[in-house]
């Protein structure tokens, strides 16, 4: 090559493409970049992708080997959970939500400590970055959108979101992403700063349901509008026993799990690969996806966000195991299927206006008399406020046998039932209770209650409790709760 024709080429305007995601020409999909490349359609050929944040940059390349990573993705799939490798899908499903014309959408993952939540979103995270610096702790509000409008199409995922600040930041997150761009924002020189598209998956994971915590803001608001509601996925996972399926000695475990640092972002490239090269296909396969869930749920148009992420969930599931992975595809496809008509029934579980009365008495109820044998009744209490006295005559009517814990304190005198939160919050847990902040705020707004924070149940007698959260039910002559209140005295005979 001459000199002149080299500089020649070094002056040509560089070819337009973009850091992550798809690039689009004529307004269909050309391309897909990442890791600093776009694999273009029609053509074997490839463009430099370079990202203009450096952090980013070194976050999500790829890095190390494709079959150590295939190893580590088998802790998922092997334990043979498809509520757990739906959480996995996530991180094929994200790229797919724009060809098949979706907003963004929200992928809550709940469920107690130990249940695979963390696992899951490492495992996902490492399909396009480093995991440990991928999978944020907590979410942070400008930083999070800006990711999110750098990232695009690729998925965003958190940890330990149960905050009611990581909370609030996230529902405006979720909301921004349901109209797919970063907005216009007054940039340097007095000019409008690029408006990026951003179609993608959020996914956070929080020991508390984000659903619930989402009803009890709209209970509280009086709000009688679901709309919200439509653009959670919300999934929960339970609890995992040693000897399930699937599950490694946790030294095993973790020493697989530590290779995800060496090698991730490799099967990302080969995703981008198969999908900018050949993203006709990719559409094509996830608008069937889309048809196969259609035909078979009958959605409504407010279901067509969840009807849109099961089909993604499917069809990147399908694109994975043509690369390696094994989900166990009929499987997955019947939970999507399950969990959609499961929210469903979530939604027409929900009171018209704010919390229902009767709902959140019949639970209470039932708690109540399932917890007769954990009770204490007193003629008197010692005010929560006061320090207690040890030689405080209460007046004690009936007391569980010595050893058993005592979880509620009936003051007589007093008109006062003493609950501890958290066990009448594993009640409900137990007893497959949805909505649970809605079951305690319609106790708040119907009966009254209130919440004591860190006080002691049981207090100046023997059977007296840590400090704990205690619900503290007021019963007023002719309240339904009487009848628990004076249970166990002579009151109970004229009660009824």
């Amino acid at each position: 090559m001459s000199f002149m024709s080299k500089l020649r080429e070094e002056q040509a305007p560089a070819a337009p493409t973009v850091p992550y995601g798809w690039y689009e020409e004529n307004g269909e999909p050309a391309g897909f970049a990442y890791g600093g490349q776009m694999f273009c359609a029609n053509g074997s050929s490839t463009r430099k992708a370079d990202c203009d944040d450096a952090m980013l940059a070194k976050i999500y390349a790829p890095r190390g080997e494709l079959n150590p990573w295939l190893r580590a993705a088998r802790l998922i799939t092997d334990q043979e959970r498809p509520e757990l490798d739906a959480v996995f899908a996530t991180a094929f499903a994200a790229p797919l939500l724009s060809l098949i014309g979706a907003t963004g959408i929200c992928v809550p993952v709940t469920g107690p400590t130990g249940c695979g939540k963390t696992t899951g979103l490492e495992v996902a995270a490492s399909v396009w970055g480093n995991p440990r610096l991928a999978l944020d702790v907590r979410a942070t509000g400008q930083g999070s959108m800006t990711k999110i409008a750098r990232l695009r199409h690729l998925p965003v995922y958190w940890d330990e979101t149960h905050t009611p600040v990581a909370r609030d930041i996230i529902w405006d997150l979720m909301l921004a992403l349901s109209h797919s761009t970063s907005g216009a924002k007054h940039g340097v020189r007095h000019h409008i700063s690029e408006v990026r598209n951003n179609q993608t998956i959020i996914a956070a994971a929080a020991t508390n349901s984000f659903w619930n915590w989402v009803v009890h803001k709209r209970a509280i608001r009086k709000d009688t509008n679901e709309g919200g509601l439509y653009r959670l996925f919300e999934i929960t996972l339970g609890r995992v026993l040693l000897s399930s399926n699937g599950q490694l000695p946790i030294s095993q475990a973790q020493a697989i799990k530590a290779t995800m640092t060496s090698n991730h972002g490799v099967i990302g490239r080969e995703y981008a690969r198969l999908l900018g090269r050949n993203p006709a296909r990719a559409k094509a396969d996830a608008l069937a996806a889309m048809e196969w869930f259609e035909i078979r749920l009958q959605p409504t148009r407010h279901e067509r966000y969840w009807i849109s992420t099961a089909a993604v969930l499917a069809a990147g599931a399908t694109f994975a195991n043509e690369l390696g992975c094994a989900f166990d595809l009929e499987r997955l496809r019947n939970y999507l299927l399950h969990h959609v008509e499961t929210l469903r029934e979530r939604v027409k579980g929900l009171p018209v206006n704010g919390a229902s009365p009767g709902a959140s008495a019949e639970i209470l109820h039932a708690f109540l008399d399932e917890m007769r044998s954990r009770s204490l009744w007193t003629q008197k209490m010692v005010p929560l406020a006061r320090q207690g006295n040890p030689r405080a005559q209460l007046g004690i009517v009936r007391s569980p046998p010595l050893g058993n814990p005592v979880y509620v304190h009936y003051a007589l005198k007093d008109r006062l039932i003493m609950i501890c939160q958290q066990t009448f919050r594993t009640y409900m847990e137990d007893h497959k209770v949805e909505n649970h902040q809605l079951i305690k705020t319609g106790l708040k707004t119907n009966f009254g209650a209130t919440t004591a924070h860190m006080k002691t149940l049981a207090k100046s007698t023997e059977f007296a409790t840590k400090k704990n959260q205690l619900m503290v039910l007021p019963v007023p002559t002719g309240s339904q709760f009487e009848r628990h209140l004076f249970a166990a005295s002579q009151q109970a005979e004229q009660v009824a």
